[in-house]
């Protein structure tokens, strides 16, 4: 069996939740599997030094283009208004 990803790892998103010895689903007190979603982290326009700077990963189960990308906006995403409203 070959791992693909590691429980909980970054890029994996919402899942069931579980408890106990035995992975037992909270909702329904069955045994199962945590089923988490695949959620890329999108990354962009990061700075360091005034200089733009990529997020990386030096363990071999997270992966760029499956868990993460850089200089990739994130679909749909709206940036919030700045300064906020609500912030006087």
């Amino acid at each position: 069996m070959k791992t693909v990803w590691l429980l909980d790892q970054v890029g994996c998103g919402s899942g069931d939740l579980l408890y106990g010895l035995v992975p037992t689903n909270a909702v329904t007190g069955l045994p199962n599997w945590p089923d988490e979603t695949n959620e890329m982290v999108y990354a962009w326009s990061n700075t360091f030094n005034a200089s733009l700077t990529a997020i990386g990963s030096s363990y071999p189960k997270i992966l760029e283009g499956r868990d993460f990308t850089n200089n990739l906006v994130k679909p749909d995403y709206t940036p919030f208004t700045y300064p906020h409203p609500l912030n006087k």
